[in-house]
């Protein structure tokens, strides 16, 4: 299995850790302040949006308008015609939206790396073939507002949400910066009514939402970043032991919770600022026992698109077993390529996906209810998380090796050869078994009292809340900043 492809990212992209960001944050939020016209708000934040994405290659911003004009002229044709009981003419609305979108997404992201896999294919038969590539580079984002755009476009036409009448109150839907380049994946039915509404300025709200931006600053700056340079080192030796991948593994899957969270966490505090409610992307990953759970945990956005949109289209769970695994493993396929563009977010996804085909026959059957009796509720639970949480961890390095078979092949010879030999310093180990336990701690500390378990605080509690969270910024933050990981998808 070999990586064909290498998209090239962009390297100056603005993010929510550069001092840029804070000073577009705090013009808009002045901004939008003093003005009290909704119509002049929206524009000030489709502004911002323009600037935000702009910052790295303003071309590209042609791109996301071409991308939205037709997306919402799509969305007024469909609506029209099926008022008027014309199905061809809304399906014709609704294809050329999907097609756009789907054409745009495989020419920047796919087209090098499938040229690149079926000329490898006919090389292995013998016949040599020259591909054609085109060596663009990915925009940011663009998997997020494609993603967008469709759901936008299906549930036009399904009815669940009237068509937009308003171009700007479209833009914004889309472009809306804090959700703009890695989610979450919003839903014309929860995002539009509130974009309608003119991005109403409260001191409440700004106040909630710097405080959830700092949990998410705190989440990337300190666990996240402090984690990359030893997982990078794991993952770059050519012949990593048994304890090198584990740990290894154990540090990128805190790794990327902690940046993906983190960046989630400061997307759904700016938007709150400007009044507006994103959905959650991430519960308690940490602590569930079952793929079904994982998925009801982890990028939720994602996992309830690729249902309502992919999942239950093909049938979903009706039909027979051997049926619905198809389209679990279809669905799980294609959400493992969404990715980016190599075999080993395939691989990645097709192993989530047996994982669920077989969690399903493992309910079902009643094994499952069998063995907990047979156990006892907690020694059942304490296995099971033990177990997924180990097969998680053979996930997430398929998933961390994703550009280099060489690189995938030495991490998964090494699960099969268990020593406790190993490379890495004692410290790097303590420090990535530390930053698991503080996550897991957290989680069940959130389980319990809530997400944002600080808005239960007294105000001593929240000063000395803040107090830690900003020393721990001061002490901690010592390693460069890293790219925000999902920027590449």
């Amino acid at each position: 299995m070999a990586t064909l492809y290498r998209i090239e990212l962009a390297r100056d992209q603005m993010n929510f850790t550069q001092s840029a960001f804070f000073v577009l944050l705090a013009f808009a939020i002045a901004a939008v302040a003093v003005t009290r016209r909704g119509d002049i708000r929206k524009i000030i934040i489709l502004g911002s949006s323009f600037v935000f994405y702009g910052w790295w290659d303003w071309r590209f911003l042609g791109l996301v308008l071409v991308s939205t004009t037709i997306d919402f002229l799509a969305g007024l044709l469909i609506e029209s015609s099926r008022r008027s009981d014309d199905q061809y003419t809304a399906k014709l609305g609704l294809g050329v939206a999907v097609a756009a979108n789907l054409l745009i997404l495989g020419v920047f992201k796919y087209f090098d790396f499938f040229s690149l896999s079926i000329a490898a294919a006919f090389g292995q038969i013998g016949i040599k073939i020259d591909p054609v590539l085109i060596h663009v580079v990915l925009p940011i984002g663009i998997s997020f507002y494609t993603f967008h755009a469709i759901s936008y476009a299906v549930d036009v036409y399904r009815g669940n949400v009237p068509a937009s009448r308003s171009y700007l109150d479209y833009l914004n839907f889309v472009m809306f910066f804090p959700q703009l380049v890695a989610g979450p994946i919003a839903r014309a039915s929860h995002l539009l009514p509130q974009v309608k509404k003119g991005f109403p300025v409260h001191i409440d709200a700004i106040y909630s939402g710097s405080q959830l931006f700092l949990f998410g600053l705190v989440k990337k700056l300190i666990l996240a970043d402090n984690l990359a340079p030893t997982v990078d080192r794991i993952f770059s030796n050519p012949n990593p032991t048994f304890i090198d991948i584990v740990f290894g593994g154990l540090g990128f899957m805190t790794q990327i919770y902690c940046d993906f969270s983190g960046y989630t966490d400061m997307a759904r505090g700016t938007a709150r600022m400007f009044g507006i409610a994103l959905g959650d992307n991430f519960k308690f990953p940490f602590l569930v026992a079952n793929p079904r759970d994982f998925w009801h945990n982890w990028h939720i956005s994602l996992s309830t698109w690729l249902r309502d949109y992919l999942f239950i289209p093909l049938g979903g769970s009706r039909g027979s077993s051997s049926f619905v695994a198809r389209n679990l493993m279809i669905t799980m396929l294609l959400g493992g390529l969404w990715h980016g563009a190599s075999w080993n977010f395939v691989l990645w996804g097709a192993f989530h996906g047996v994982w669920l085909v077989l969690h399903r026959f493992y309910t079902q059957t009643g094994i499952g209810a069998a063995i907990e009796k047979l156990t006892g509720g907690f020694s059942y639970r304490t296995i099971a998380w033990l177990t997924f949480t180990a097969l998680t961890l053979v996930g997430w390095i398929i998933f961390r090796c994703s550009q280099s078979a060489e690189q995938l092949t030495a991490a998964l010879t090494a699960l099969t050869h268990p020593s406790l030999a190993f490379n890495i310093t004692g410290p790097n180990m303590r420090w990535i078994f530390a930053a698991f336990l503080i996550v897991i701690g957290f989680q069940l500390w959130q389980r319990k009292v809530g997400p944002e378990p600080w808005q239960a605080f007294n105000v001593g509690q929240r000063s000395v809340w803040y107090a830690v969270c900003l020393l721990c910024l001061m002490w901690f933050d010592k390693q460069p900043v890293s790219p925000f990981i999902y920027f590449q998808f």
